[in-house]
C-alpha cells in the first residue's frame, strides 16, 4: 500500500518527507495521546524552556572598568572576554560567574525538568537512548555521530597545542579560561555595520552576484536586527518562517571583526531559506546538519575578504588566530558540549535529581579535555553551562555545527582549488517563492 502511494507522481515531490514521516511514525503514540501531549506542551518542558531564555535575557551582570561600576546585558558582557587587556577579561569573566551564580538554582531546577520530560518521552516513545531522537530527526545513522565525536575527541590536543602557541605569542604563562579568546596584539579596529554590510554583500558577490543580491533584501528591506537592546537574548540566528514569508536575521552587532562573520554566517542562512522558498513548507526547513553548511561557507568567504584587505601583518596574524579559535569553538568545543550533554541526560536518568554541583563537574570534566594541561578552567567557569541556549531549547543540537563545519571546510578547500567552476556548479537558482 505505501509502495503505491509513494510511486504516485503527484506525491512526488513529498516523497522524501513520507518517508521520513514514515519512519518517526515508528515513535509515535495514539492520536489521543499525541493530542494531550500537543496540548499541554506550553505549560511543561516548553514553558520551562522559555523561563531559561527569559531569565538569561533580563540577567544583568555587574562590572568595574576605569572606576566605574556599571550593569551588562549578557552579550554586552559576554564581548569583554575578547577585550585585548588581561584585567577587562579576567572582570568579565568574574561578572558573567556571579551573575550566573544568582540563578543558577532556577536553571539547575529548569534543565533537571527538561531531562527529566525528555526520558520519560523517550520511554514512551521506545527511544533507547537520549541522543537518538536528534539523530533520526537529523536523518543520522547514530555510528556517524559517534566517530565523529570520537575523532574530535581524539584530537583535542590540536587545541592544546594551539593554546601552548598563543601563550608564548602573548607571554602569559598561566593562560586562564577567560584568555582563550584575548586578540592577538594588532588586532583590527572596530568595523562599523554599514561597512561589515558590505564587506559581506562583497565577499558574497565574488563568489556570484546572485548571492549578493539576494543577502542585499535582508539590509534594504530590514529584516536583520543587529542593535544591542535591554532585555535582548544573547546570541545569533536566522529565523526562517514559512516559504511564502522572509527569513529574519537575529544578532547582537559589537563592532567586531568576528561580528562581521556572524553577520555573514546568519545571512548565509537567510539565502539558504530565501532559496528554499520554492519547496513546500514540509521540505522547507534543512535538517540541522545540512542548515550550517551555507552558513558555514558564506562566513568563509567573507573571512578571505577581510585577510585579503589586510596589509598589516599582525593584524593579518590577529584575523587568523581568530579564526582559528572559532573554528575550534565551532568543532572541538561543540563537540565537548554534546558529550557534556549525553553524560548529563545519562546521569540524570540513573541518578535521579542532580546538583548544580554535578553539572557543573561534568561540565568542567568535558571543556577542561579540550585543553589538557594548556589551560586551566578555573572553578568560576564551572557554572557556565548555565547560559548555553541549545542544551534547553534543542536538545543535542550543538554536534550540527561540528558537522557542518567540517563539511564546508572540505567544500572550501575544493572552491580554493578550482574556483569559479564550482561556484558556477553551486549557482543558486533564482527563487519564484512570494518573499
Amino acid at each position: 500500500m505505501y509502495a503505491g502511494i509513494g510511486a504516485d507522481a503527484e506525491l512526488a515531490p513529498y516523497r522524501h518527507y513520507l518517508e521520513h514521516e514514515r519512519v518517526l511514525a515508528a515513535h509515535n503514540l495514539s492520536e489521543p495521546e499525541e493530542r494531550v501531549l500537543v496540548e499541554t506542551s506550553n505549560s511543561r518542558g516548553s514553558a520551562f524552556a522559555r523561563l531559561a531564555r527569559e531569565v538569561n535575557s533580563r540577567a544583568r551582570f555587574t562590572i568595574e572598568l576605569d572606576g566605574q561600576e556599571s550593569e551588562k546585558t549578557q552579550s554586552e558582557i559576554l564581548v569583554l572576554l575578547y577585550d585585548a587587556d588581561r584585567d577587562v577579561r579576567r572582570k568579565s569573566a568574574a561578572s558573567v560567574s556571579a551573575g550566573l551564580q544568582v540563578s543558577s538554582h532556577v536553571g539547575t531546577y529548569i534543565y533537571n525538568t527538561l531531562l527529566h520530560e525528555k526520558d520519560i518521552l523517550d520511554r514512551l516513545r521506545s527511544y533507547d537512548q537520549p541522543e537518538a531522537s536528534r539523530h533520526l530527526a537529523n536523518e543520522l545513522d547514530s555510528r556517524v555521530v559517534d566517530t565523529m565525536s570520537d575523532v574530535c575527541a581524539t584530537n583535542f590536543d590540536s587545541v592544546a597545542r594551539y593554546c601552548r602557541l598563543k601563550s608564548r605569542i602573548l607571554g602569559i604563562d598561566d593562560l586562564a579560561h577567560y584568555d582563550r579568546y584575548a586578540p592577538m596584539r594588532g588586532g583590527a579596529s572596530d568595523i562599523p555595520f554599514s561597512q561589515a554590510r558590505q564587506l559581506v554583500l562583497d565577499s558574497f558577490g565574488v563568489f556570484h552576484p546572485q548571492l549578493a543580491e539576494m543577502a542585499e533584501r535582508f539590509f534594504a528591506n530590514g529584516w536583520i536586527d543587529a542593535a544591542l537592546g535591554a532585555g535582548k537574548r544573547g546570541g545569533a540566528y536566522c529565523a526562517a518562517v514559512t516559504p511564502d514569508h522572509h527569513p529574519y536575521v537575529f544578532m547582537n552587532y559589537t563592532g567586531k571583526p568576528r561580528d562581521v562573520m556572524t553577520l555573514a554566517h546568519e545571512l548565509g542562512h537567510g539565502v539558504h531559506d530565501v532559496l528554499a522558498a520554492n519547496n513546500h513548507l514540509l521540505d522547507y526547513h534543512p535538517v540541522l546538519p545540512m542548515a550550517e553548511t551555507a552558513s558555514t561557507f558564506a562566513e568563509m568567504l567573507v573571512f578571505d575578504r577581510l585577510l585579503g584587505a589586510l596589509a598589516n601583518d599582525g593584524e593579518k596574524l590577529a584575523l587568523v588566530c581568530s579564526k582559528v579559535e572559532d573554528t575550534f569553538a565551532t568543532v572541538f568545543r561543540q563537540i565537548a558540549m554534546y558529550r557534556f550533554e549525553q553524560q548529563a541526560h545519562r546521569a540524570r536518568r540513573e541518578e535521579g535529581e542532580l546538583s548544580t554541583q554535578r553539572f557543573s563537574a561534568l561540565w568542567q570534566q568535558n571543556m577542561q579535555a579540550m585543553f589538557g594541561d594548556s589551560l586551566t578552567l578555573g572553578e568560576e567557569h564551572a557554572d557556565w553551562w548555565l547560559y548555553i541556549p541549545h542544551i534547553v531549547d534543542v536538545p543535542f543540537y550543538v554536534y550540527a555545527y561540528a558537522i557542518g563545519e567540517l563539511l564546508v571546510l572540505a567544500l572550501y578547500a575544493n572552491y580554493q582549488r578550482e574556483g569559479a567552476r564550482v561556484a558556477q556548479v553551486a549557482a543558486p537558482a533564482t527563487s519564484t517563492g512570494a518573499i
